[in-house]
């Protein structure tokens, strides 16, 4: 059925909105229930992802692990601010390229979005043993948690840089309509993530730290099947040779300053309702 406004239009107008808006009901339906599945998958492998590491040390080590993997998911948090703040800008900005057709123009967008992607992962790299220490500090923890926590928050720091490649990668592969790429990809990575935790906690022994490498070895092998995909399936890397501004750089950061103030709220949220359990957590472990 059209889609048309009731304005008053002449007859040329109105036949122009007709065939540029006409929406066709089973159309959509068979797209829907297309995308559905995979969007449900993906969300179901993003949640074994995020609750892997906690349900397996748990298990397998104990409560004082588990606390330490508790403890370290604010520190993920505020790292993964940057990451909310890179990938929506440049996916942001790469799909009003596309729907703007001015191909030139977009040719050099990519070419700013992949300098960006650089600079961010230089930056990380710099930055995030820093603020994971000072967030350690910030609870005050014993010995024998600061230990725990450390050894799993080890295969983190290592995981980062590779996740916000792989973020920026979900955007890209969410504008170029590869739904099916982005499942198998979260599929993969939750399975080996699960795989390798109890390989590591389980059969080597490693403890929490297992779980941390785990993560890492599964966090890298995402985001190299990413790149490689988006490199030679599709145009996402194709550039122009024009000289990078950086106003164009600041331009696309702020355009994900929505995405990055709300995971702030959120990381800033968990760092302080932690802050009580790891209290109470480190008063118990001095005890004993």
């Amino acid at each position: 059925m059209p889609y048309v406004h009731n304005s008053p239009v002449n007859n040329g107008e109105n036949s122009q909105t007709i065939a540029r808006f006409w929406r066709s009901d089973s159309l959509l339906k068979r797209k829907l229930l297309g995308f559905l599945p995979f969007m449900l998958l993906t969300n179901l492998s993003l949640l074994l992802i995020t609750s892997v590491d906690g349900v397996v040390v748990g298990n397998l080590v104990g409560a004082d692990a588990l606390s330490s993997v508790n403890i370290v998911l604010p520190i993920t948090s505020i790292l993964g601010v940057a990451s909310a703040l890179i990938a929506s800008g440049i996916g942001t900005t790469l799909s009003t390229g596309m729907g703007e057709n001015h191909f030139e123009d977009l040719r050099y967008q990519k070419k700013v979005a992949k300098t960006l992607t650089l600079l961010s992962v230089l930056g990380l790299c710099v930055l995030e043993f820093p603020v994971a220490a000072m967030m350690i500090r910030f609870y005050h923890l014993s010995h024998d948690m600061n230990t725990l926590v450390w050894n799993y928050t080890a295969g983190i720091l290592i995981a980062s840089p590779f996740g916000l490649v792989s973020t920026i990668c979900v955007f890209e592969l969410q504008i170029l309509g590869k739904t099916k790429v982005l499942t198998a990809l979260a599929i993969g990575e939750g399975l080996i993530n699960l795989v390798l935790d109890l390989l590591f906690v389980g059969v080597f022994h490693l403890g929490v730290a297992g779980a941390g490498y785990g993560t890492a070895v599964a966090n890298v092998v995402r985001c190299v099947c990413s790149v490689v995909y988006l490199s030679r399936k599709t145009d996402i890397y194709a550039t122009g040779d024009e000289r990078i501004r950086g106003k164009d750089i600041l331009r696309m950061l702020r355009t994900g300053l929505s995405e990055a103030s709300y995971s702030a709220m959120l990381a800033l949220e968990n760092c302080f309702y932690c802050q009580h359990p790891a209290g109470h957590l480190r008063g118990n472990i001095r005890r004993d």
